[in-house]
């Protein structure tokens, strides 16, 4: 995320701690995300909120990525790329496992969004979630190799540019 927020790209402020004490104080000063900084795998593990001090015990292995909330109307974008083709996926946030998962035309601004971030890290097939209230987002997470599920014509999409791809060489 450092690397998107130097060349621009809005992303929040994060930090990463390995003492969990750490955690617990910064979680003091305001409402905060924890994610795994690696080792956990898999839709929605490894990632806790954190609105009035985070507990005594971890809830998972640390180290811990710790990023501040962001306004949101209830709502992570998922946007998944092919190529220079954007397809998105609306999803409750905080996540809900009953709530129902939306497909929606992403917008100019969150497909050019989402571009940049494949340009900057170097990626021609991956996500990136957004969160955000009005036009108004942040890049949360970027996904090197998500599943893109329930994303109607994605793999003939991914399908198509990987031979197209594959003809250009």
């Amino acid at each position: 995320m450092d690397h998107l927020r130097a060349i621009g790209l809005p992303v929040p402020e994060t930090e990463t701690h390995s003492a969990w004490e750490a955690v617990r104080s910064r979680s003091t000063t305001g409402s905060i995300f924890v994610k795994a900084v690696s080792g956990v795998e898999g839709r929605g593990a490894g990632v806790s909120a954190f609105c009035n001090g985070a507990p005594p015990e971890p809830p998972f292995p640390g180290p811990w990525h710790v990023e501040t909330t962001q306004l949101s109307d209830g709502f992570d974008r998922k946007l998944y790329v092919a190529g220079d083709q954007v397809f998105g996926l609306l999803k409750p946030w905080p996540r809900r496992d009953d709530a129902p998962t939306l497909q929606f035309e992403p917008t100019n601004e969150m497909a050019a969004l989402a571009l940049k971030v494949g340009q900057a890290v170097g990626s021609e097939i991956y996500g990136v979630d957004l969160v955000g209230k009005g036009d108004v987002f942040s890049i949360v997470d970027v996904n090197p190799f998500p599943g893109f599920r329930g994303v109607a014509g994605a793999p003939q999409a991914i399908a198509r540019y990987i031979a197209n791809r594959v003809v250009e060489r």
